[in-house]
């Protein structure tokens, strides 16, 4: 027997998908809505922490794609730990269509970001696609300051046994020593006090 899915019957099931408690746990720091925008609006002028404003549909599968395999992960969620968040749905009803519209969005998934201390959104021209490298963008347009256990794009991060991290470009390496090289500072690390080390090294 042919089974045919509306459109309608499509829509509601992404719903129920966008739904789950797996979705769910990953925004619970978030806030939604336009009344949720009101809020994270006013959580970055009280605390001068940079806001990261996200247009997304439930249909969209860039935006599933955002989430599962970007905003899912760790170096993202530490690097976001610094922001007041929110997720709009501009079909959601007028009052997100509307902020959808005052922030001029053609589609989505569209990410705005209020820098620390400012209240001009200034907007993902592009998406990276990588991890580390929408962390260091959120970073970058956040004005926050760069986290060393944070990887930039090229960089290795390196995890010692006591549990600190150190990130930067690995300028040498042998079966004694690691050295990286970050902001201009240079930094030896033995390798029996390295228990792992995250990133593939620079090609020289």
């Amino acid at each position: 027997m042919a089974v045919g899915l509306s459109r309608g019957l499509l829509l509601a099931l992404a719903v129920l998908m966008g739904s789950t408690p797996a979705a769910a746990g990953l925004f619970d720091g978030w806030h939604h809505g336009a009344v949720g925008y009101r809020q994270a609006l006013e959580e970055h002028e009280q605390s001068g922490e940079p806001l990261l404003v996200y247009f997304y549909a439930d249909w969209c599968p860039h935006c599933r794609r955002l989430d599962s395999q970007i905003l899912a992960a760790p170096v993202v969620q530490q690097a976001l730990g610094r922001f007041a968040k929110v997720r709009i749905n501009p079909e959601r009803g007028r009052e997100e269509s509307w902020l959808a519209g005052q922030f001029g969005i053609r589609g989505v998934p569209s990410l705005f970001i209020l820098p620390a201390n400012s209240s001009t959104p200034q907007p993902f021209a592009h998406v990276p696609d990588d991890p580390e490298a929408f962390a260091q963008s959120c970073a970058i347009l956040g004005g926050v300051p760069r986290d060393p256990s944070v990887p930039g794009p090229g960089e290795v991060t390196v995890v010692l046994k006591d549990g600190s991290r150190a990130s930067g470009k690995m300028v040498f390496q042998d079966a004694r020593e690691i050295v990286l090289m970050s902001g201009g500072t240079v930094r030896s690390f033995s390798r029996a006090a390295v228990n792992e080390i995250i990133g593939a090294p620079a090609e020289e």
